[in-house]
């Protein structure tokens, strides 16, 4: 889980305890190509690195987002409907019959999701979160660019 405190001291911390649990997962050593870093520092626009949780197989996931990549937060839609009443139990009287099956009858509305669609619809979500992210860092370097310009140091 990423840091709940966002000072430069905690991240650096959590930074370098996802290294070395990827450390000790690849056997107490870990080999990076310098042509990986050096691929990363070289590129001049913004990019993004994607932390996730799979809850099934309780591991830590990282993606890594490239300058075509986008990032959406997807808000709930406020809800005006009323709330259930709660309903009282009364005991149904012998003589009256049985309630009807309720089961036999056909479902409503829309059949779930199979597993690809919701794997699609979760991929669309992080390419939206992605390109999102990258706007606002293009945003805000534009801004602090522009007001080094009009109020030097």
């Amino acid at each position: 889980m990423p840091p709940t405190d966002t000072s430069p001291q905690s991240v650096n911390r959590y930074f370098k305890r996802l290294l070395a649990a990827l450390t000790l997962q690849a056997g107490g050593e870990l080999r990076i190509p310098q042509k990986f870093i050096r691929q990363v520092s070289e590129e001049t626009s913004p990019q993004a690195l994607f932390e996730d949780t799979n809850c099934d197989s309780d591991e830590l996931v990282l993606r890594f987002g490239t300058k075509n990549s986008a990032v959406f937060t997807i808000e709930p839609e406020p809800c005006d409907s009323p709330k259930p009443r709660s309903v009282t139990s009364q005991p149904i009287p012998p003589s009256s019959p049985p309630p009807p099956d309720l089961s036999a009858q056909t479902p409503r509305g829309r059949p779930p999701l199979t597993e690809q669609q919701l794997g699609a619809i979760a991929q669309k979500v992080r390419q939206m979160q992605i390109r999102a992210a990258m706007k606002r860092g293009r945003e805000q370097a534009t801004s602090s660019e522009a007001s080094d310009v009009n109020f030097p140091v």
